[in-house]
């Protein structure tokens, strides 16, 4: 069985606003109660007529610096502190309401998300079934390695990173994911960071418009311009984004998988091939 917790949403929950981190963006969601087995759907209610998105897999489209799934030109960006807090708190099965191209960023945490869903949640009985890594399966791109190994129960993320920047440089994490409580304490109220040198460039390429010190961690020439939660703040924060990626699955995960400086779409790419060739089912249990 899968060590993750389980719970039901049983009510809407209140309405989360804010601006996107990328577009800067007008930015509101509602998460409602979905029908049982129907996953995570984000439903554009912003567009003429509402249109909806399943966070699946098989409609993930990650981009540079974020996470995001799209069909055509039907696009939600940046869902992985959401998606994040929803995998970690075992809500398998949710409607998005969401007004805009993506979520509002609001502090850059998971923190908001995790506290308005656990209100309108209740623990509900374990699934029935869960995906298990059947056998290895290794990715590398560049510097960036995706490793997924078996485990004999739950999931262990093994996350890593390495800066250049002295201030961050190298950080590791490994986290056993189980009870809410850890999540809600470790990792949902660790920050989306960036580098003060790169804020140019990436203005540049239309990204982090919506940036600023109320929603980015900012790390300078010595060190962060803000007080951090965590001695290790960013690579918490890189194991949050890795879990709403491993939310795409549409399930629990049983296993280990050890990131080392991995990007969006590698961790995609690694789960998308395990999937297509074995390494990685889903198992339904008794």
């Amino acid at each position: 069985m899968s060590t993750l917790p389980s719970r039901r949403l049983v009510r809407p929950t209140r309405p989360l606003t804010g601006i996107g981190l990328h577009r800067a963006l007008p930015a509101r969601l509602v998460v409602e109660p979905g029908p049982p087995g129907g996953g995570v759907t984000f439903t554009r209610v912003d567009l003429s007529p509402p249109a909806d998105l399943p966070a699946t897999l098989g409609f993930a489209r990650p981009a540079a610096r974020r996470s995001r799934v799209a069909d055509g030109p039907l696009s939600v960006e940046t869902p992985e502190h959401l998606l994040g807090a929803l995998f970690a708190l075992g809500i398998a099965d949710a409607r998005v309401l969401l007004h805009g191209p993506e979520p509002p960023i609001l502090d850059g945490s998971a923190a908001p998300f995790a506290e308005v869903l656990l209100a309108a949640s209740v623990p509900s009985p374990p699934p029935t079934g869960a995906w298990v890594v059947e056998r290895p399966s290794i990715q590398v791109e560049g510097e960036g390695r995706c490793e997924l190994a078996r485990h004999p129960a739950g999931l262990v993320l093994d996350c890593r990173i390495e800066f250049a920047a002295p201030t961050i440089g190298r950080q590791r994490l490994t986290l056993t994911v189980g009870p809410s409580e850890l999540f809600v304490d470790r990792i949902a109220p660790a920050r989306t960071f960036g580098l003060l040198s790169d804020a140019a460039w990436l203005r540049r390429q239309g990204l982090a418009l919506g940036a600023g010190p109320n929603n980015v961690l900012v790390f300078g020439e010595h060190g962060p311009l803000a007080p951090l939660r965590f001695p290790d703040e960013p690579v918490r924060h890189k194991a949050l984004d890795a879990l709403g990626d491993l939310a795409l699955l549409g399930g629990p995960l049983r296993g280990r998988v050890t990131l080392t400086r991995c990007s969006h779409r590698l961790l995609v790419t690694t789960l998308r091939r395990a999937v297509a060739s074995g390494a990685l089912r889903r198992r339904r249990e008794p």
